[in-house]
This record gives C-alpha cells, structure tokens and sequence, in this order.
C-alpha cells in the first residue's frame, strides 16, 4: 500500500535526513518525492510505500516527528486513481510533456497558463515557478516548467493550440516538448517515445 506525507515549516539543516530516517524507522520506503524552501519555509511531498504495520506506526508517531522537527506533518492513504485499472496500471496509454514558459511577470499569468492545461484535460503533475530580475531596475521576468500528462492523443494538439494562443497574445516564449524522464510514480503514466 502507498501513504503520502506532507510536512510544512521553518527550513533548518537536517530536516530531510530527520523526516527519511523517521520512515525508514517505521518500515516505510521513500518511492518519490518532493522537497523545496522558500522563503525560509521547508515543503516536503513523499509517496512511501508500507505494509498495513508500517503505515498505522507512520500515522501513530506522528506528534513525536512534529516534536523533532518542528513542522506540521499530514500523513494519509494514497488513493488510486478514478482512472487507473484495478491491479495496476492507466487505462489507456498516457504521455507526459514538459511546457516552459517566460515572459514579463504579470498578475493572472500562471493561471492563464494553468486553466488553459485544465480546460483540454491535461494533468499538472509537477510546477515550478519563479520571478526573477533580468536587469537591475529591470521589470520582473517568470519563469515556468511544468510537466503535463495528456491521456488522450488529440489533448497534445488542444494543449498547443490553447498555451500558443495565450504565448501569442501576451508576449511569451514557450517550449512544449515530450518529458525525458519514463515514468512518474504519481500518475502511473509512461513516456510514449
């Protein structure tokens, strides 16, 4: 069986080692992650896989990590997804593509971005962003990448058409391109070559 866990709180040195060595403690195994700091804030994302055992002493000890390491900890069941065949696997054949944007920042953009990957069925599995400065006194630049996973063969052509569209008419360059990496654990999807 799967659980996530999802801790937030004040980044210091050791976090990551303290939260690995609580599962591994229990019997769960780190199969993905996620970790971040920004802004002197720490996010952790981690799928782990248990034995009914492990997982009930991962939810149990719960305040002793929150203890140790001074963030607020989630731990839950994973659920499958509605679209995944009993036994494993997707139904059907699914594909992951990677989008980078940049442009001038604005207020709206990413959820310009993002309602255009919704609206023709796309599933945002992995987000990055950030705003930086291209030159001092310059005006703020976006960056983005995101990896989307399309189910469906005429998605990738809506999800060009509408991201081109919205590139065209704010001024943004993009990249849409199939991901490099085979499989993602939070999808079930693989790579089409």
């Amino acid at each position: 069986m799967y659980v996530t866990m999802a801790a937030l709180g004040t980044d210091q040195p050791g976090v990551v080692r303290l939260v690995s060595h609580y599962v591994s403690q229990r019997g769960g195994n780190i199969e993905d992650s996620r970790m971040v700091a920004l802004g002197g804030v720490c996010g952790i994302m981690l799928l782990i896989s248990a034995d009914a055992a492990a997982a009930a002493r991962l939810m149990e000890d719960l305040p002793e990590l929150e203890r140790t390491t001074a963030l607020r900890v989630l731990i839950q069941g994973a659920r499958e997804r509605a679209d995944r065949v009993p036994g494993g696997g997707a139904r059907g054949v699914g594909a992951l593509w990677v989008v980078t944007a940049s442009a001038a920042d604005r207020e709206g953009l990413l959820v310009d971005l993002t309602d255009a990957v919704r609206s023709v069925g796309g599933d945002i599995v992995e987000l990055d962003t950030t705003t930086y400065q291209a030159v001092p006194g310059g005006r703020p630049m976006f960056e983005l990448k995101m990896t989307v996973a399309l189910r469906a063969a005429g998605e990738v052509g809506r999800m060009k058409d509408a991201l081109m569209a919205i590139a065209a008419d704010q001024g943004i360059a993009l990249d849409i391109k199939p991901a490099e990496r085979s499989a993602t654990k939070a999808t079930g999807l693989t790579l089409l070559s």
